[in-house]
């Protein structure tokens, strides 16, 4: 076994050598990820490193298997086996590549990974049994002749998974290290998991995977000076994937399965967060966006190295947990339970307006739809108005609100008037005419010579004018702060205010 750990160091090694002549080559060649729209870093910046994880994966398992040979060893490690699982998944990192370089539509690329998670079930590395049994001591129910799945159904099986696995991953390559660490921690686990298993192939794959993705790590961790880029991580994610598949062929396929998906927690949370914020919010599911786990941390204040480190923590969690499942530990009676709390109190510290406004609809019995679409819009318009960073945007936004409030009651009608003053200028708009009666809502706040105020009439008591009053009281705390960073508005040729005026 010590050839094994061997490899490990082997394929860090040359990782560390790849990575660095990869770099390089792409900053000679102007091979750069520019900086701009939803991209976090700041200066141009390779990401090809996936070719070195890729290449000393490839490399170090020659290696290994050279060396039972040359040592006399009896072959532990199965050529046939390992070109099973590296073919399709070279295939896949080729076209992540081309994504890399030349850029691939959505679509195409989700169609070849599922043509990846295809070959490898004619490769024969398929999921082959549903079942909490091992494969030897599945239950036949009568009628049936086998307990293996049909084809067609363990094709899909095995293709979803795949699936599953290598866009999880792939979702989580947005900042300084997050899906090299985040993989390597998963590899990490399920090497320690099969090693204790006996599953000597299994330990193997993960293991060289582990060294690879450490010594990328090493230019990959934040500050980055080259990124793992889609051929990275599609790679990885695909082999992560076919080793949860090769698993369920030797144990119960639902603990082999549930395995890698515990150590692959942050990025299949992820997975799941983005189906439902983009389903509620109507928003395609395949449209890139800044909304991701680690987007909301650095949102939060957090920056990309404590944004990064954080995860790991989760991840690390994950993968103890997914250690304690396969060795059927009595500790996860305990520690699950706590586990889940603590994700779903970690998932509403993200405070996702897609989410929480799903809890508030439903928790105040609400069930109009049209009534969660408003809300997740005023919900979103009243973080751009806080996070503003000059008057037009910040009356842009406060624009959105109140048209949103006139125009999505249709059982009352609402006004809503907002008054800002920075310095001796001061400013007012209104959406609807203000009712000569005292305002249902009044919201508000000082800081030094900045305030703002926000005025709500309702012809009657409205759970739309209710919950603006609160998503603007809860984030528009520091509102009069930031008006100070604004700045005093400029004057027209009239002398007034150029932020100034009226909308009916």
């Amino acid at each position: 076994m010590k050839s094994l750990f061997a490899a490990a160091i082997i394929a860090y090694l040359i990782s560390l050598l790849l990575t660095r002549l990869v770099r390089d080559l792409a900053i000679r060649h102007r091979w750069l990820d520019r900086p701009g729209g939803r991209h976090v870093h700041k200066v141009p910046t390779p990401r090809l490193g996936g070719v070195a994880v890729w290449l000393s994966v490839l490399l170090s398992l020659v290696i290994l298997r050279g060396w039972e040979d040359l040592s006399g060893h009896s072959a532990q490690i199965s050529v046939f086996t390992l070109w099973r699982i590296a073919l399709p998944g070279t295939l896949l990192f080729a076209v992540g590549l081309w994504d890399d370089l030349r850029e691939i539509r959505p679509l195409y690329k989700l169609g070849a990974q599922a043509a990846a998670g295809g070959l490898l079930w004619l490769l024969g590395v398929r999921v082959r049994v549903l079942t909490w049994e091992q494969p030897h001591q599945a239950v036949v129910l009568p009628g049936q002749g086998s307990p293996n799945l049909a084809e067609p159904i363990s094709l899909a099986v095995t293709v979803f998974w795949v699936l599953l696995c290598v866009n999880a991953l792939n979702l989580v390559d947005g900042i300084d290290g997050l899906a090299g660490g985040v993989g390597a921690i998963a590899c990490g686990t399920l090497a320690l998991t099969a090693y204790t298993s006996g599953n000597v192939l299994l330990t193997s794959l993960m293991l060289v995977m582990v060294g690879a993705l450490l010594g990328f790590l090493k230019f990959n961790f934040n500050p980055a000076s080259i990124f793992l880029g889609d051929g990275g991580s599609l790679f990885t994610g695909f082999v992560l994937a076919a080793s949860g598949v090769l698993w369920s062929q030797k144990q119960a396929a639902f603990l082999a399965l549930s395995v890698p998906m515990l150590v692959l927690t942050v990025p299949m949370l992820e997975v799941a967060l983005t189906v439902a914020r983009r389903s509620l919010g109507r928003k395609p599911l395949f449209t890139a966006d800044a909304q991701h786990v680690h987007h909301r941390l650095l949102q939060q204040g957090a920056t990309p190295k404590r944004a990064a480190l954080s995860l790991y923590v989760l991840a690390s969690g994950a993968g103890a947990m997914a250690y304690a499942i396969a060795h059927g530990s009595r500790v996860l009676l305990v520690v699950a339970p706590a586990g889940v709390v603590a994700v779903l109190l970690w998932i509403r510290s993200l405070r996702y307006p897609e989410l929480t406004e799903l809890v508030y609809v439903l928790s105040h019995a609400l069930p109009r739809r049209e009534l969660l679409d408003v809300f997740i819009r005023l919900h979103r318009a009243t973080l751009q108005a806080a996070a503003a960073p000059d008057l037009p945007h910040l009356w842009g936004a406060l624009g959105e609100i109140g048209t949103l409030l006139k125009a999505n009651d249709t059982n009352t009608w609402i006004t809503m008037r907002a008054t800002l003053r920075i310095g001796e200028s001061h400013m007012e708009r209104h959406w609807g005419s203000p009712s000569e009666r005292a305002p249902r809502y009044v919201l508000g706040e000082e800081y030094l010579d900045n305030s703002w105020t926000v005025e709500l009439w309702c012809s009657r008591r409205s759970a739309l004018a209710r919950r603006g009053a609160r998503l603007m009281q809860v984030n528009f705390r520091n509102l009069a702060r930031g008006l100070a960073q604004i700045g005093t508005p400029v004057e027209d040729a009239t002398g007034r205010a150029s932020a100034a005026g009226q909308v009916s």
